[in-house]
Order: C-alpha cells, then sequence, then structure tokens
C-alpha cells in the first residue's frame, strides 16, 4: 500500500500517468440503487466517493490516531524506518495511560523520549497522569471523520474507529 502510493505521487508529480505495476484488489458489483448507513457514507467521504460497499476496497483519509504507551515505541521503530518526518494525519495522540502505576525503567525511559519524538512530527504527547487516552480522543475527534488507535479496544462516539491491535 505504501509503495503504490509513493509511486502514484512520485508518477503525478512527474506528470506521469497512472501506474500499472502494482495489483489491484478487484471490487464486487454494487447495487447503486441501495442507500448507504452512516458508517458506509462517513468511510465513503474519507475516500472521496459518496459511500463504500462491504468487500469494497478503499483506503480512507485518517483525521485522528491515537498511540499509548505500549505500542509507542513501536510505532516510533515503525516511523523511523520509513523515514517519515511527519504525520498525514491532523491529529495524531500520545498518551501514557497503559504503563502500570510503577513503571519499569523501560518505561520510564519511554516517558522521557517518545513525548519529543512525537511532538517532532507534529503529534501531541500527553504527560503521566494526564488521562486515558480514549477519554481524550473522544473529546478530540471531529464528527463524521475516520479513525484509528494503537489498540482493540479504540472507538469514536460521534465517528468511525477502526482498532488497530
Amino acid at each position: 500500500i505504501i509503495g503504490r502510493s509513493l509511486c502514484g505521487k512520485a508518477r503525478a508529480a512527474l506528470n506521469l500517468g497512472a501506474e500499472d505495476i502494482f495489483a489491484r484488489p478487484a471490487q464486487p458489483q454494487t447495487d447503486e440503487s441501495e442507500g448507504y448507513t452512516l458508517a458506509q457514507k462517513i468511510v465513503g467521504r474519507a475516500c472521496g466517493v459518496p459511500g463504500v460497499r462491504a468487500g469494497q476496497y478503499c483506503e480512507p483519509a485518517t483525521l485522528t490516531v491515537g498511540s499509548q504507551d505500549t505500542t509507542g515505541p513501536m510505532t516510533r521503530d515503525e516511523i523511523k524506518e520509513l523515514a517519515s518526518l511527519g504525520f498525514s494525519a491532523d491529529f495524531v495522540l500520545q498518551s501514557f495511560c497503559h504503563t502500570a502505576a510503577y513503571p519499569k525503567p523501560s518505561d520510564l525511559e519511554t516517558q522521557r523520549t517518545l513525548p519529543k519524538f512525537m511532538s517532532s512530527r507534529g503529534g501531541v504527547s500527553l504527560r503521566p497522569g494526564d488521562g486515558v487516552i480514549h477519554s481524550w480522543l473522544n473529546r478530540m475527534v471531529l464528527p463524521d471523520t475516520v479513525g484509528t488507535g494503537g489498540d482493540s479496544h479504540t472507538r469514536f462516539p460521534i465517528g468511525v474507529s477502526f482498532p488497530a491491535g
């Protein structure tokens, strides 16, 4: 997905036509006379179309991303491996709410180094004790948008979330 996206952007910058070297997922046949659910409309809007159907491949623009302290170091490693200098999401939040009450030395090192890393790329970093990431995300998420979080139970009451964990 990343390679195809980078290739497409590079070809567009060079005024070249669309690439044809990457396999594309087959799209299911849809009945255009059927309406969309609210979730299908929200994801569709994030993909630049009126709506999406079950089984349809799309890459929605993600406006909100949550990362917590147990996934943050892995996220940092992946961002470094991709040589990413910034986030494409409008709001990236790093929290420290999943560490036990008595942090290990490795937790303390993460709490010391991760905030600067995230903020240097345009993210917002909470401090240990600032609260649970889900409460913060629910206050900050924009209505009818798509987001994701670094654990299995991220959900937005006024948008669509894709938990990643």
